[in-house]
Parts: C-alpha cells; structure tokens; sequence
C-alpha cells in the first residue's frame, strides 16, 4: 500500500488526498484507495518588536492552527535576499490553537548587488517525520526595510563613518549630543539629511535636527554639534530607555536613500540618560 508524503499549506489543514482527487469526491464504492493522514496546519509569518530591532534580529512566528501540540526540532528562514538560509534560536513546544516566536539573526552584510524585490522566501520546519517547508507572510516587509537600511548604511560607510561622541557637551542650561563624521579619503559623497529625536532626547527648538550637509569622501573630519534637551521627565520612562539613545537620521549615498538608525554606543547612551536624567531633577 502507497502512503502518499503530507503536505502543508499556509493556514489550510488538509485531510485525506489521493492521487485522482479529494476523498470526498470518489465514489462511495471506491474503498481500496488509500488515503494520507492529515497534516500538521502551520502557518508562518515574520515580526519585528522595538527590542528585535535593538538587537539586530526578526521572529518567525508559527502558527499551529491543529488541535494538538506540535515540536519543531528545527526552524529555517531563507530567503535569497539576506544570502544563506538562518537557523532560528529557542525551540520549543506550540501548543494546539497557539503561537511561537523564533528568533532569527539578521545578516549586518546582505547580498547588496541584486534588487531586493520580492522573492519566494520560506520557512522550513523540521521534524521527527521530516522537513516541511511553509510560505511566509511579511505583512510589514521586515526583511525588505532591513536589507535597504543594511545597504544604505553600507553604501555611507564607504564615504564616511558615522558616530555619536561618548560625551554630553554641557555649557550652563544648554546641552548637545555630538556627531562624529569621518571621511575615509575614498571617492564619492554622502547626504546627511534630518536627523529624529526620540521618547527621551529632543532637538531644541524644532522637530528635527536639520543637518542637511553633503560630505565628501576627501573631506577632513568633523563634528556636528545638535543641541539637545529631555522629551519627557518622568521617572518610568528614563527607567525603562529602551530605544533612548537609538536616532533616525536620513541618508543619500549613490541611489540609494532612507533613514537609518544610527545608535549610541554604551557608554554615550549611559551620559546621554545621565545628562536627561539630572536636568528632569531625577538625579
């Protein structure tokens, strides 16, 4: 007797199939034919919260839409735009009817040669019977907006690096974050554009810092300085900061174009809080 491989389909359980056709369309008295054992009903979408963001990452939630639960020994992202397939991280149990996020890292260097349209990306689940590979939704595009930002940020990178000073200039009442741009004496030329405050650090005075400066690869270093002061003062939010330090500033480099984010590194974004912190009375 042939048993005919199960096959999965995006948010579809499907029960018994033969080689002519459904089961309920054969004949009654056709009862030789063998019929396959429902599938598992996954479905797959991909996520992305604030605290993914921060950590350079994207979920791949999977849907277990059957009455029991169901164990993935493995899960795997692919897709062409971001090169090799990705493992995801924290297997474990979906329970019947529920959900489970699985972590995947998302390459700082994707492939930035071939444009990033859309793609058949898809996730394979591995299990004890064998692989099952699913259609993924991308409701919000997670992976195109990375793939554009990771390119852009790459394609800046060759003309100029871009960074915040790990100090906070204070002078009196008036403070100002510093940005660092240094030339790497290669050909070509960069557009600073807007640069966007955050829930903890405002620009003074306006909605955005206005940079709009063009920097050459040939140019000497610099600094920007962009006065500052807090968005807010209460205690709960410089508690929790996440994303504080984290800026959007838009960039032009070649044809590409966009915001990034351009994050402080630790020890800036401790000043920065520090300095929020002591001007609201909260130090």
């Amino acid at each position: 007797m042939h048993r005919l491989t199960p096959v999965v389909v995006l948010g579809v359980m499907l029960a018994g199939c033969t080689a002519s056709g459904p089961a309920a369309e054969r004949p009654a008295s056709d009862s030789s034919t063998p019929t396959s054992p429902a599938a598992p009903a996954l479905r797959a979408e991909l996520l992305q919260f604030s605290h993914d963001t921060a950590r350079g990452r994207m979920v791949v939630q999977v849907h277990n839409d059957a009455p029991t639960p169901f164990t993935p020994q493995a899960v795997t992202y692919d897709d062409p735009r971001l090169g090799p397939a990705i493992p995801a991280d924290r297997m474990r149990e979906i329970p019947a009817g529920s959900q489970r996020s699985y972590p995947v890292p998302l390459p700082l260097q994707p492939p930035c040669t071939e444009p990033a349209g859309t793609t058949g990306a898809t996730v394979t689940v591995s299990t004890a019977d064998g692989p099952m590979t699913l259609p993924v939704a991308d409701p919000t595009d997670v992976v195109a907006r990375h793939v554009a930002e990771r390119c852009l940020v790459l394609a800046a990178a060759e003309v100029a690096e871009l960074r915040w000073a790990d100090r906070v200039r204070v002078e009196g009442d008036r403070a100002w974050l510093v940005l660092a741009v240094r030339p790497t004496g290669a050909p070509g030329r960069l557009r600073i554009g807007d640069i966007t405050g955050t829930h903890l650090l405002t620009p003074v005075g306006t909605a955005t810092w206005r940079v709009r400066r063009t920097v050459r690869g040939s140019d000497r270093p610099f600094r920007l300085a962009l006065p500052v002061a807090p968005a807010r003062c209460d205690g709960h939010a410089f508690a929790e900061g996440g994303n504080a330090t984290a800026f959007r500033v838009r960039l032009a480099v070649g044809g590409r174009r966009g915001p990034v984010w351009l994050r402080m590194s630790d020890r800036g974004a401790a000043a920065a809080l520090d300095f929020g912190a002591r001007r609201c009375g909260l130090r």
